[in-house]
Formats: structure tokens, C-alpha cells, sequence
């Protein structure tokens, strides 16, 4: 892992949905011009859909879902081709 995000996240989720969101929204602001970290903040997204799906978190896995889903469209429309490459190896 090349940050911290899976544990930002779960320390956010001990503090509510306005932390969650609020540290989604600084991770990307801080990764949004490193390709690799924020292929890294996609699969821990998924990840999080995952965690709170065996937990029967809905609203969770709504909201994680959400930003995997936005996150997605912005690489699709934001990386090189070169970084695409590496999106789809590291992610495949």
C-alpha cells in the first residue's frame, strides 16, 4: 500500500457520515494529480463496498459505491494513456 486511506476511512467511520465524507473528499484533494495513489483510493473503495456489504451497511455501501462509481468517471476522463495502463493492471 503506498498510503493510508483504508485506515483514514475506518477511523473516519468511527465519527459519522460528515467524517467519512469529509476524508474522501481531502484524500482526493491531496492524490487527485498521483495516478497511483488515487488508483490506490479506488480499490480501497471498493474494498469499503465490500467490508460493509458482509456487514449488512447499507448506507455505507451506497455511499462507497458513489464514489467508486465518480472516482471511475475521473480516471476515465482525467489519465494518459500510460496511467490508464497502470489503472488496469493494478486494479485488474
Amino acid at each position: 500500500m503506498l498510503t493510508t486511506s483504508f485506515n483514514d476511512l475506518t477511523i473516519a467511520e468511527a465519527f459519522g457520515a460528515s467524517a467519512i465524507k469529509n476524508t474522501c473528499n481531502t484524500l482526493f484533494k491531496q492524490f487527485k494529480n498521483d495516478y497511483k495513489y488515487l488508483t490506490e483510493l479506488y480499490m480501497v473503495y471498493n474494498w469499503k463496498i465490500w467490508q460493509h456489504y458482509e456487514k449488512k451497511n447499507n448506507e455505507l455501501v451506497k455511499f462507497y459505491t458513489k464514489k467508486w462509481d465518480d472516482l471511475y468517471a475521473y480516471v476515465c476522463e482525467h489519465f494518459t494513456k500510460e496511467q490508464l495502463h497502470y489503472f488496469y493492471k493494478i486494479t485488474d
